[in-house]
């Protein structure tokens, strides 16, 4: 990826952690990892690199964990849910009517549904998970909590966030860093929450 969010968390992670970065580059500013538009296998793409990275490492698949916030954190989750890995993530939008009203700022008006909840319960019933998956998040900003919040699955954990700097979808990831991590570094050793 060229832009790397969050670039010092590869300091607060535990040694020896690889961290392989996902670029959304479907349409002109992303589908949030999910197929949309034209592009009808970026699905099966995004499990393609995660899986051959983890065959060249070595890696098992209960010690992945995907993280992400925004649309990012809407991607890590739904690929958590199709490889079945761990995730952490942070106000994942599974409503993009707010974008469509205001001018299509995400460029995927008529391309992907404007509630995203229904595609993350299906794809629950088709791939059962038994790797736990937290999201963070605030009833604070409701736009997206409300649709999330609905999740009934024993493998996901909505946490709900009270601080009053998180007043706005923008402000909830960089107000909650040490939880991400703590989740995160919590994955990688093991321990369950």
């Amino acid at each position: 990826m060229f832009v790397q969010n969050y670039p010092s968390m590869p300091k607060h992670l535990l040694k020896n952690t690889f961290i392989l970065r996902i670029m959304d580059l479907n349409r002109s500013s992303g589908s949030y990892y999910l197929n949309a538009g034209r592009c009808h296998t970026l699905e099966n793409d995004v499990q393609a690199i995660i899986n051959k990275v983890c065959e060249e490492h070595h890696i098992m698949p209960s010690d992945v964990v995907l993280y992400g916030g925004s649309k990012g954190g809407t991607g890590a989750l739904y690929h958590s849910i199709l490889g079945n890995y761990h995730a952490v993530v942070v106000d994942p939008i599974f409503s993009i009517e707010k974008y469509n009203k205001s001018n299509d700022m995400h460029y995927l008006k008529n391309t992907l549904p404007e509630k995203l909840l229904p595609k993350f319960q299906d794809a629950l019933k088709k791939y059962p998970s038994d790797r736990e998956k937290v999201i963070l998040g605030t009833s604070q900003v409701p736009e997206n909590y409300s649709e999330y919040s609905q999740i009934d699955d024993a493998s996901i954990k909505v946490v709900n966030l009270q601080d009053d700097a998180m007043d706005d979808h923008v402000k909830i990831s960089m107000n909650c860093t040490p939880e991400q991590i703590t989740l995160i570094n919590d994955f990688l050793m093991g321990i369950h929450i």
